[in-house]
């Protein structure tokens, strides 16, 4: 308490008690200390190859920029950006959920599948297209239950 805590530009955070300092007095002046490291060995990461980073806390939660990429663990990941923007391609294992509360143009790629526009703008899709248990409708049409004129005059009925 009442001794500063000196961190690296664009680093902060609030040890749990029980962590460890590494504490210095300017000048010897005992009332001038200050803390240069807090370290914390019960949640340090091991294993780390040379040369690799690693952000984590006391939850398991990490950033670990490893020699092939960064990887984040975490139950949740919230990027908050006008614009986020993926040079490469976008790979999802799991289910993905687009949902756009905002009236806000813009373009989303993903591999086949591009949305331009605002809300109700266009997509189109390269490759196959299956839909199981469901329907698709066009302009209120159902390609389920439509049916086609006969050019020979009367309808030929629904597709099977």
């Amino acid at each position: 308490d009442g001794i500063e805590h000196f961190e690296p530009y664009g680093f902060t955070s609030r040890p749990l008690p029980g962590f460890e300092v590494v504490l210095g007095s300017v000048s010897g002046d005992r009332d001038n200390t200050i803390c240069i490291v807090a370290a914390d060995r019960r949640y340090r990461l091991l294993g780390l190859a040379e040369g690799e980073v690693a952000i984590a806390d006391d939850l398991g939660r990490k950033v670990h920029l490893t020699r092939a990429g960064i990887v984040v663990q975490a139950p949740l990941v919230t990027v908050d950006a006008a614009i986020t923007h993926i040079t490469g391609a976008l790979q999802v294992d799991g289910a993905a959920t687009f949902a756009q509360t905002a009236d806000v143009a813009g373009v989303a790629t993903c591999g086949g599948l591009a949305v331009t526009g605002a809300v109700g703008g266009s997509a189109s899709i390269s490759g196959g297209l299956n839909v199981t248990g469901g329907d698709v409708t066009v302009d209120g049409i159902s390609s389920k239950h439509h049916v086609h004129a006969d050019p020979q005059g009367g309808d030929v009925g629904e597709p099977i």
